[in-house]
């Protein structure tokens, strides 16, 4: 009874645990690189610097665009409320509205000299994250070439006598 009961788990456990080279995956070049480039922390460190280069161009522009403020307000109560005295304590219909802009002008160019160097911060991290993933891509290249050599090395040091 107890061998009925751990052949299906030695059955299973054998299923498992071979794996033939022939269900084994091959990956091309092109494959590795790919997987490379979106595990690659460094690769994510320079799009994150892209990313806030991009945003403190956006802030540089921010600063020069002018600020419109919005806002409004309407009350309109069904029933009258009289006071004692016999006056209306609150209207029948009530309205505000605003509409405000402001800009504020500075004889300094040193809002337009943010922009501009933001703007170049934005292209230098944009050249950096290219780099980082020609480098990249360079030392896996590097990394799978060694390992074929290696791998043919290994096959031709096989000896030459046959026992």
């Amino acid at each position: 009874m107890k061998q009925l009961r751990t052949f299906p788990i030695v059955l299973l456990a054998a299923i498992l645990l071979y794996a033939p080279a022939g269900i084994a995956q091959e990956y091309t070049l092109r494959d590795l690189y790919i997987e490379a480039v979106k595990n690659s922390e460094k690769i994510k460190h320079a799009e994150e610097n892209l990313y806030i280069a991009k945003m403190g161009r956006m802030k540089a522009w921010s600063v020069l665009m002018p600020r419109v403020t919005a806002f409004g307000a309407y009350n309109r109560y069904s029933e009258a409320k009289f006071t004692v005295s016999g006056a209306l304590s609150q209207p029948n219909e009530a309205d505000n509205w605003v509409v405000r802009a402001d800009e504020s002008f500075s004889l300094s160019i040193r809002k337009l000299d943010a922009l501009k160097i933001s703007g170049q911060l934005v292209v230098k991290s944009d050249f950096d994250l290219e780099n980082t993933k020609s480098d990249f891509i360079l030392s896996v290249a590097t990394a799978i070439m060694t390992r074929s050599k290696r791998k043919k090395r290994s096959k031709s040091r096989r000896p030459m006598w046959s026992g």
